[in-house]
């Protein structure tokens, strides 16, 4: 109400029990004693603290000025505002003007993880990540096309036998790719092998290609040296063996709808199927073994628990919640929580302590599909708020944000297509007609 003063505006309330759109208008949520509303049927514009007096909720600026903003992003722990307009990715930091890490993206919505110093980025189709210095990087070295081509040299000092050959690619900062399958080439004594046609990056961020090799009819893999990425070819014979190959067979992460981080691991939803990476190698995965099927497509995904005796996960589509527990995938279970999917986009994970709860963890908070808002405690205890006061309405997609402002703190959802909800009050008219002065 701009020009109106506070001073002008008649105070009522106070309204603690927020907003009641389930029971009747003449229904609505009383005090203890039946004396006294304390909720509101509709709150427009407003803010309202737990003492429940309401209050203007403040004005808006523009911050960004763009044509097709979306997806904004920001954590604590990362020093950059992230967010999209149209096919370009951009940074920005309190105050500063953006700049852009990325450009080429589709036109989708992104998800977002910081499981380290990195936010990794996926929008169902492509992935990358943003450094705290604002470069974009892939999630995960790529991959060799294959092996190189393998044949008996006649000298190397190898004893006689077989031996398997693989190599990984190593980019700038040394992270390491996957491998296939390797090659196998049989030696006579004294010989080497020698290596041609060796297969090259397609990338720049590339810097070494390393060589792995067995010993004498070994079945595993140890390092055996490095060459620099556009060699083509290499000798190798005797010398000392480094370390196993640990990421044979491993690949890049796809890209998916959500993106979430639990207990050193990215978690990636792809349809109807979370994938999870490798520990600590949060680019790659067995693509194969790393997967767990959901009934539809995965609208939530988020952990909670990480660092307490209950980690895991709550997943949901849009028939029900599922609580994953547990820290390793390999152990994991399963089982239904909440007879709901939920609104996709609207999971969020948020400190405990602003529903009063008796943990230092966070918790996870999503409105479900029937329009509850719930809350997901460490362990899998779902708490349904205020289920039989107000729902929201229903919605194709949502969004959520965290907000501590001015003493206040709140969870802002908000929503796509809305709705109504079959179980919401609507508007109700009361009429009397009359003909001739009688009524009728």
């Amino acid at each position: 109400m701009a020009g109106v003063s506070d001073k002008q505006l008649i105070r009522i309330g106070p309204f603690p029990a927020g907003v009641d759109n389930l029971n009747d208008e003449t229904n609505l949520t009383r005090s203890d004693d039946g004396k006294r509303i304390v909720a509101l049927r509709e709150g427009v514009n407003i803010d309202l603290p737990r003492t429940g007096w309401p209050r203007r909720r403040k004005g808006f600026g523009q911050e960004v000025q763009g044509a097709q903003v979306h997806s904004l992003w920001a954590n604590p722990r990362f020093p950059w505002m992230l967010f999209a307009d149209g096919a370009g990715h951009f940074a920005r930091s309190t105050g500063g003007q953006p700049f852009e890490v990325r450009a080429g993206l589709a036109p989708r919505e992104i998800s977002y993880a910081i499981p380290n110093d990195r936010v990794y980025c996926t929008n169902a189709v492509q992935t990358w990540c943003v450094t705290p210095e604002g470069d974009a990087l892939a999630w995960a070295v790529e991959s060799p096309g294959g092996q190189p081509v393998c044949a008996p040299a006649s000298s190397g000092g190898l004893d006689a036998g077989a031996y398997q050959v693989a190599i990984t690619y190593l980019d700038t900062r040394g992270e390491e790719s996957g491998s296939t399958l390797a090659e196998t080439v049989t030696v006579p004594q004294g010989g080497g092998v020698a290596l041609s046609d060796i297969p090259q990056p397609l990338g720049a961020d590339v810097a070494r290609i390393r060589v792995y090799m067995s010993p004498t009819n070994g079945d595993a893999l140890y390092q055996a040296r490095d060459i620099a990425a556009g060699q083509t070819s290499a000798m190798m014979g005797a010398g000392n063996l480094g370390r196993p190959l640990a990421t044979q067979f491993l690949s890049p992460m796809p890209a998916g709808q959500i993106v979430r981080s639990l207990a050193g691991r990215l978690y990636v939803a792809c349809g109807n199927e979370m994938r999870w990476s490798e520990a600590l190698r949060y680019g790659l995965t067995h693509s194969k073994d790393n997967v767990r099927r959901i009934g539809a497509r995965i609208g939530l995904m988020e952990p909670v628990g990480e660092g307490g005796d209950a980690p895991g996960m709550y997943v949901a589509d849009h028939k029900r919640t599922y609580w994953i527990g547990g820290a390793n995938p390999s152990a994991q279970s399963q089982r239904i929580v909440y007879p709901y999917g939920a609104v996709p986009g609207t999971g969020i994970v948020v400190p405990a302590s602003m529903f009063g709860f008796d943990t230092t963890l966070p918790v996870a908070y999503w409105i479900a599909a029937n329009g509850v808002a719930c809350i997901g405690m460490p362990g899998g205890q779902v708490v349904p708020l205020r289920e039989k006061q107000v729902v929201a309405p229903k919605a194709s997609h949502g969004a959520s944000l965290f907000r501590e402002q001015d003493g206040l703190r709140q969870i802002i959802t908000s929503l796509s297509d809305a709705s109504p909800q079959g179980l919401a009050v609507g508007d109700r008219a009361s009429a009397r007609v009359y003909r001739n002065g009688v009524e009728v």
